[in-house]
């Protein structure tokens, strides 16, 4: 085991502590447990995802700057780089686009539904047709 400093930037000023390194004697992988047990695992997904999403908003040497400013000084990207990391997720999503078109339209297996539909309405051209909502009865609501 070593000890290794680690330094996190908040609004109010700089927390710096040290913490121990552990090695697994089993899998010999290596972690910080006190910064798992404090949530400050790596955090680089999620500025990159941030960062990303940021750029949907705003241009790149734009959301740059947010990104050093919000971080404290501790995230400094090239508008460049945060381009190269937008493109990486645009390629990820396309990739994961086509395995789901082809799940369905290929593989005919329809994705599970989030929640259950109470009430379907259809439009014909310019005619809407509302569902009959039935009640609990069976009855369509409003008939006797």
């Amino acid at each position: 085991m070593h000890a290794k400093p680690r330094r996190l930037l908040t609004w109010v000023g700089e927390i710096r502590w040290t913490r121990r390194y552990s090695k697994d004697r089993q899998g010999g992988g290596g972690r910080y447990l006190l910064d798992e047990v404090m949530g400050l695992a790596p955090r680089q997904r999620e500025v990159q995802e941030f960062g990303i999403q940021l750029c949907t908003q705003v241009p790149y040497p734009a959301a740059t700057e947010w990104l050093e400013r919000v971080s404290c000084g501790a995230v400094r990207l090239s508008a460049m780089a945060l381009w190269e990391d937008a493109q990486a997720a645009g390629a990820r999503a396309d990739d994961d686009a086509k395995v789901q078109r082809e799940v369905v339209f290929e593989r005919g297996v329809l994705p599970r539904g989030r929640r259950i539909a109470t009430a379907v309405d259809l439009e014909f051209g310019e005619v809407l047709v509302r569902s009959r909502r039935r009640g609990p009865d069976g009855r369509r609501n409003g008939s006797p």
